[in-house]
C-alpha cells in the first residue's frame, strides 16, 4: 500500500477510537437517583413512577433519601459536595439517568416558613442543573398543600423539570 493511505488509514482508526473510548468514558449510568426525605417515596409510589417514567429497567438508587432531612440541609449538602455513600453527592448527581426530588413534606407539616422553603427548593434545583441537565423530576406535595403544589409547579415549569403529582 502507498504510505500516504497507510497514514490516512491509521489516522482514521485513530480518531475512530478516540470518538469511541469518548462515548464509553462519558456514558451516564444507568440509574434513578432519589433525592430527598423518604416520607412520599414508598414501594407502591415507586410503582407508579416505574409505570409512568418506565425506568424499571436502570438499577435504582436510593441512597439519598434521608428521614427529616430539610431543603436546606439538603442544599447545603449539594453545594458542599458531601460524601454521603462512600461517593461525593455531585458525581451521583452528575451520572444519573433520573433525578427524582421528593422533599418538604415533613417540613411543610412541621410549621416552616412556606416562602423559606421554595427559595431552598429552587437553589437545589438550580444545583442540580447545573450538574445533571438530564431527566430531573420534582414531586409535588399530597393533594391538600394544592396551594404549594401550584408554586412547585412553577418553579418545574421555569426549570424546565419535570412535576409529579402525589394522589
Amino acid at each position: 500500500m502507498n504510505r500516504k493511505y497507510q497514514l490516512i488509514l491509521i489516522i482514521t482508526i485513530g480518531f475512530m477510537l478516540s470518538v469511541l473510548l469518548y462515548f464509553k468514558l462519558n456514558k451516564k449510568n444507568d440509574y434513578v437517583l432519589f433525592m430527598g426525605d423518604s416520607l412520599l417515596i414508598n414501594d407502591i409510589y415507586i410503582n407508579d413512577l416505574n409505570n409512568e417514567l418506565q425506568f424499571e429497567k436502570y438499577k435504582t438508587k436510593k441512597d439519598y433519601l434521608i428521614e427529616n432531612i430539610t431543603t436546606s440541609e439538603l442544599n447545603h449538602l449539594i453545594i458542599n459536595n458531601a460524601t454521603l455513600v462512600n461517593k461525593p453527592i455531585q458525581a451521583d448527581i452528575h451520572n444519573a439517568k433520573y433525578i427524582i426530588l421528593s422533599i418538604g413534606y415533613d417540613e411543610i407539616t412541621k410549621g416552616s416558613n412556606v416562602r423559606i422553603y421554595l427559595y431552598n427548593l429552587e437553589n437545589i434545583i438550580k444545583t442540580i442543573k447545573r450538574i445533571n441537565k438530564g431527566n430531573i423530576y420534582l414531586v409535588g406535595m399530597p393533594n391538600k398543600y394544592h396551594d404549594i403544589n401550584y408554586w412547585l409547579r412553577n418553579i418545574a415549569t421555569k426549570y424546565k423539570v419535570g412535576f409529579l403529582t402525589v394522589d
